[in-house]
């Protein structure tokens, strides 16, 4: 009796060795499984957080945009009369077909036609004016970025009319 009691418990205890092994490496497994799906939901809301904060980021850069233009729209020097014989009549073509007609004195600055035409909502940040004809290129320099529209008093083309054109300009990266 003693020698089948030793047994047993030998082959118990052997069974019970096997059996905690056995869940050990069960537990770890889970263990590794839970890690793993951790991982997953913080990277899952690591990138969630980086789109939000790209939407916020563009949404705050398009209200700067839209306040920089209602602050030009209203540093605009008023329209000079149409009988004013020293102001020009310029229409810009805008590149969606529609044209815009204003008035300016010769002795405004090109800075208020770009103001002029960065104000109106459908421009974009950066663009450049280009003669119709002839059009050896810009007429103008660039607009948008850290270019600012030249500060001379007089297009050397600008006549008591005038047409302009306005392009979008692209951004080459």
């Amino acid at each position: 009796m003693c020698l089948c009691s030793r047994e047993e418990r030998n082959q118990t205890q052997v069974l019970r060795a096997q059996q905690d092994e056995a869940y050990l490496e069960s537990l770890r497994a889970d263990q590794e499984k839970d890690r793993r799906k951790k991982e997953e939901q913080e990277k899952v809301q690591a990138e969630e957080e980086k789109v939000r904060q790209t939407v916020l980021a563009e949404e705050r850069r398009k209200r700067m945009l839209d306040e920089e233009k209602e602050r030009k729209s209203e540093c605009l020097p008023p329209e000079p009369p149409a009988d004013d014989p020293d102001s020009v009549k310029i229409v810009f073509k805008l590149p969606n077909d529609t044209r815009v007609e204003r008035r300016f004195l010769f002795q405004e600055s090109l800075t208020v036609i770009y103001d002029f035409l960065f104000s109106l909502k459908e421009t974009p940040e950066k663009f450049q004016i280009v003669t119709n004809f002839p059009r050896p290129g810009p007429a103008l320099p660039s607009h948008g970025g850290a270019a600012q529209p030249p500060a001379s008093k007089r297009p050397a083309s600008a006549v008591p009319r005038s047409s302009l054109f306005r392009t979008s300009r692209t951004i080459d990266t």
